[in-house]
């Protein structure tokens, strides 16, 4: 899966971060609990979350919206969740 996020560079600079992993690694109803509509709507723990209004992890070939939280707990990204814009 090929994947963007948008991180903070500076103080007012932001810079997209693209990486990939390897399909089948993370099981697919896996992925699927980190969309975050999922993730809103049927666990509703998005309310209050900072990160859930300023940025996703976007799937590049699909456009879906991943939780960056849940999303940087399972698959271990090179960016950190401070770095979110």
């Amino acid at each position: 899966m090929q994947y963007r996020v948008i991180l903070r560079k500076g103080k007012y600079d932001h810079r997209y971060y693209h990486d990939y992993f390897l399909n089948g690694l993370i099981p697919d109803h896996v992925l699927e609990l980190m969309i975050a509509n999922t993730v809103d709507e049927k666990m509703g723990i998005c309310d209050g979350c900072e990160a859930a209004f300023h940025c996703h992890v976007i799937e590049e070939e699909t456009g879906k919206k991943y939780c960056p939280i849940l999303f940087h707990d399972v698959v271990k990204p090179g960016w950190k969740v401070s770095q979110l814009v």
